[in-house]
């Protein structure tokens, strides 16, 4: 489908389940190729010497997705039906980051706002992703209109189900990497956590589902929900840490902010300096248009250059860098998400809505 280079192709899904995953593989099925080639290349490197070693191990870790998400299951099936792949492929890109501990090299800033902070009293969230280039000839937007559940929109990687944005129950979700030196502690994984997330009803409900379960995987989410309260919620070896709004705005980098889990953290510098500069500016951005923040604003936080080139909207220094290679910034009480593709510096944004 042809697109403007700065937007990302719509891809709307409806139906059952498995209705829902086919018609997400036949739509996506070029990208959902480029993402699995990517993430073989992945696994090869972290065994050489048995490159399709995922292939016998992607199963082991599809037993929570089967007990607290079956639908989620059925829509792997119906996207390996769409692509034309093997099932055990698209639970790999499902399920990436359980068979790969070791956290993916990324510096995304995500933020959350207050209705109290924003001009129309109702929340504004999003955030960058700072990956490698490669990353944003994968994106799509999907519109996924569920049978008995909340209604999604989310910029995945193609092939992907469990992924940032919002739903029609007022959750969103955006996250960052944290740099730990294990797993999470609890059964959980995390792309399945996400979307957990987004069918909840409350912060209140995903804090339930964490302290039943646990979560299987570090990393940070960055939580809103229909009331306009706003948490990030940092998975560590060492445990779980919730972090509340000050004063209705919420920043978080790729640090770990509870301090009670510090002491298992393995980022190194110049990146932890730099995480830290990104958060304290964007909190700052952020602040400075209190009362009267909107999602163009908010946007406009999100291109900034202090600190260059290890910004909040992040330019490559050298081959291979991290750059932004998205901002995302959503309207959940409208269901609206805006997305520029690659640096938002460099292009439009393209609103996409339920």
């Amino acid at each position: 489908m042809p697109h403007p280079p700065h937007a990302l192709p719509l891809i709307t899904l409806r139906g059952t389940p498995f209705e829902i995953g086919n018609t997400f593989g036949r739509q996506a099925r070029e990208r959902i190729a480029q993402h699995l080639a990517n993430q073989i290349r992945v696994m090869a490197a972290v065994r050489p010497n048995d490159p399709q070693w995922w292939r016998r191990e992607v199963g082991a870790h599809l037993r929570p997705y089967q007990e607290l998400a079956p639908h989620f299951v059925e829509e792997m099936h119906g996207v390996a039906r769409g692509a034309n792949m093997g099932f055990e492929e698209i639970a790999l890109l499902n399920v990436r980051d359980e068979l790969v501990q070791t956290p993916a090299a990324e510096a995304c800033t995500s933020f959350g706002c207050h209705g109290s902070a924003t001009l129309d009293g109702r929340a504004v969230l999003g955030q960058t992703k700072d990956t490698p280039p490669p990353s944003q000839d994968l994106y799509v937007v999907t519109a996924m209109y569920q049978q008995g559940r909340p209604d999604l929109l989310q910029m995945p990687y193609a092939g992907e189900m469990g992924v940032f944005g919002l739903s029609s129950s007022g959750m969103s979700a955006f996250g960052n990497s944290l740099y730990v030196r294990g797993g999470g502690k609890g059964t959980v994984p995390w792309s399945l956590f996400r979307r957990l997330t987004l069918e909840s009803s409350s912060i209140d409900d995903v804090i339930r589902l964490i302290d039943r379960h646990g979560l299987a995987t570090p990393g940070n989410l960055t939580i809103g929900d229909g009331t306009g309260r706003v948490v990030a919620v940092e998975s560590t070896d060492h445990g779980i840490g919730v972090v509340e709004a000050q004063d209705g705005i919420l920043v978080h980098a790729n640090h770990i902010d509870s301090p009670g889990l510090r002491a298992g953290e393995t980022y190194n510098e110049p990146e932890r300096g730099a995480s830290q500069r990104r958060q304290t500016r964007l909190r700052d951005l952020l602040e400075a248009e209190r009362g009267r923040l909107t999602a163009p604003l908010a946007m406009r936080c999100l291109m900034d250059h202090t600190n260059f080139p290890r910004s909040i909207c992040r330019h490559a220094s050298f081959a291979g860098d991290l750059q932004t290679t998205a901002a995302l910034v959503v309207e959940p009480a409208h269901g609206a998400l805006h997305v520029i593709r690659g640096q938002p510096c460099r292009g439009w944004t393209a609103t996409y809505s339920l």
